[in-house]
């Protein structure tokens, strides 16, 4: 049995075209979710630089059991927010919390 069409007849269908469904109140779960971690995390780093203005990135992924990478980001998402400034050069200086 020998089966003969052409691409003709099936471009229409080509490329498949995926059905987009949205889902609401699974996306706002997932975003409120990543949000509150988020903001845990950053809250961590902010109470430890309240506790000790001198602390550092390793000692804070330590402690919050984070990767050191994470802390960073973090950190510098709380400078650009205006929440912490950096006093003094990296090797001697310390965490000054603004509000």
């Amino acid at each position: 049995m020998k089966v003969e069409h052409s691409f003709e007849e099936f471009k229409s269908e080509f490329p498949p075209k995926l059905q987009e469904t949205k889902d609401e109140s699974k996306n706002e779960c997932s975003t409120a979710t990543v949000n509150a971690t988020v903001n845990a995390t950053a809250n961590e780093i902010l109470d430890m630089m309240r506790r000790d203005r001198n602390v550092t990135q390793a000692q804070l992924a330590e402690i919050t059991s984070k990767h050191r990478v994470t802390i960073a980001r973090n950190i510098k998402m709380l400078q650009e927010a205006g929440l912490i400034k950096r006093v003094g050069s990296d090797k001697t200086g310390y965490w000054q919390v603004l509000q």
